[in-house]
């Protein structure tokens, strides 16, 4: 009940790790140790801690690394990277959670199933450093709020020639994959489940920063520019940057269109200020309301492969909008290698 305590001189180098304050019965954590961690569910008690990573800290891992528990804190001056091995991907999980299911995906890789998270279950990351480089790798910070503050998130492949990192910061009461689609995720979202993004670098191939409340203030995203050609049939790199509310929303990585069963309300405000988004592929913003101010959206000049366009909705659901579904631009600038597509009940560019 005391939860994990990474401290100030920890020095940690392993191949895969997981640290965990949830529960798990015998068997799952044999077949685990054994095996893999296909259908590893931990669940959350009532007197579950957290987890700290205290300031200086530093964390190196290969194909799997894992924080689960009831609260996820991780401090300033943190390194946390992944190192080559004999294969070539690298999973990364942060979760603040009441429950987590593990379990493997093509390639053979452990990676998240579901989470579901109450009030209490929050990540808050400070000015730490991920640097998270092999090949095909994914990385997830899930909780029912998230803030990073001066986080550096350094999601890029070592290889240039693939687009195949991606990044997902996503704040909602449960994530999970679809049965009908594995490239498909379901959420359940309200406007308490808000992410805080200030001061934060990140960079990915494909990235997802989605609450039910968003906020990004001085913050640098950037989709990284990659040398391979996207072809028919490929998932276009995307940025996609959300306050959204709903049961059952589906995030689909195939659709470049709205997310599906969205309700938004009044409360699912998408705010960026003094920040620049800087994309290789397309760029989407929804919202119940979009705000953005002083920010800077590019996306490089458009090929055969790749739209490279800008989408800016504000909506109510699908793109059925109220008097709340206002879009706001003062200063900043909207720069696209493709299309610009902007809509909203109202909208305003200063």
């Amino acid at each position: 009940p005391n939860g994990i305590l990474v401290g100030s001189g920890a020095r940690i180098d392993a191949g895969s790790l997981i640290l965990s304050t949830l529960n798990a019965t015998d068997d799952q954590l044999k077949a685990a140790l054994q095996n893999d961690f296909t259908n590893l569910a931990l669940t959350s008690k009532a007197d579950s801690k957290g987890i700290t990573i205290e300031n200086g800290a530093n964390i190196t891992v290969g194909p799997f690394f894992g924080l689960l528990g009831n609260k996820v804190q991780i401090a300033d001056n943190v390194t946390i990277s992944d190192a080559p091995y004999d294969g070539s991907d690298t999973t990364v999980v942060v979760a603040a959670a009441n429950n987590a299911s593990l379990s493997m995906k093509d390639g053979g890789v452990d990676d998240i199933a579901s989470v579901t998270t109450g009030k209490d279950n929050t990540v808050t990351i400070g000015k730490a450093d991920f640097n998270i480089n092999n090949n095909f790798t994914d990385s997830y910070f899930l909780g029912n709020a998230i803030s990073m503050k001066g986080t550096n998130l350094n999601i890029n492949s070592r290889d240039q020639g693939n687009s195949s990192t991606s990044l997902d910061i996503i704040a909602a009461d449960s994530y999970g994959y679809t049965s009908k689609n594995e490239d498909a995720v379901s959420l359940t979202m309200n406007p308490a489940n808000r992410i805080d993004l200030d001061d934060v670098k990140a960079s990915a191939d494909y990235m997802h920063v989605i609450g039910g409340q968003t906020s990004i203030n001085q913050s640098d995203l950037t989709l990284t520019k990659t040398t391979d050609e996207v072809k028919e049939g490929d998932i276009i790199p995307y940025m996609k940057v959300a306050a959204l509310n709903g049961k059952d929303v589906v995030l689909d990585d195939d659709s470049e269109d709205v997310p599906q069963n969205t309700a938004n309300t009044a409360e699912a405000n998408l705010t960026i200020k003094d920040s620049k988004l800087t994309s290789n592929g397309n760029i989407a913003l929804f919202g119940g309301s979009v705000e953005l101010t002083n920010t800077d959206l590019k996306t490089l000049e458009e090929t055969n492969a790749k739209d490279n366009k800008i989408d800016i909705a504000a909506f109510k659901s699908g793109l059925t909008t109220d008097t709340f579904n206002t879009l706001k631009a003062t200063g900043g600038s909207i720069v696209s290698g493709g299309d610009i597509n902007i809509q909203g009940a109202s909208v305003a560019l200063d």
